[in-house]
């Protein structure tokens, strides 16, 4: 994590999971304090349903403790647990477009660059070629 430009850190809709939350958000922030540079992070919501009253509850505490936190959220679907397994993630459904619109964001606050862009290429080094002589 001291290495990180960013960090990403899941929160679930629990007291634990937002305990957890809180203090790598800390450990971030003394990380970065150490290593005398910025390390940006913002909490992901996972297994979230916008609509429960844990979730609601835990959202009021994020912004509480004043934690930045994603606009996009993971919802709580049975694909992100077979992701797990299986180790490929869905590039159509639910899933998908979750992923999609949370890797806009990540464009959007600079976090990852545009797709088709990179920022830290570097020009290739001269090719040697010999020459007879």
């Amino acid at each position: 994590m001291g290495m990180a430009d960013f960090v990403l850190i899941p929160c679930m809709p629990d007291r634990g999971s937002l305990r957890e939350a809180i203090r790598t958000a800390q450990q971030t922030a003394s990380l970065a304090k150490a290593a005398r540079r910025t390390i940006r992070y913002s909490l992901i919501r996972t297994r979230w349903v916008p609509t429960g009253k844990a979730e609601r509850a835990v959202l009021e505490m994020i912004q509480e403790q004043g934690l930045p936190v994603m606009a996009q959220w993971l919802s709580n679907l049975a694909a992100f647990s077979q992701i797990s397994l299986s180790g490929s993630v869905p590039l159509s459904g639910s899933v998908g477009s979750q992923a999609d619109r949370l890797i806009e964001e990540l464009i959007t606050i600079g976090i990852i660059p545009p797709k088709g862009s990179s920022p830290n290429r570097r020009p290739s080094p001269p090719t040697q070629t010999s020459e007879a002589a």
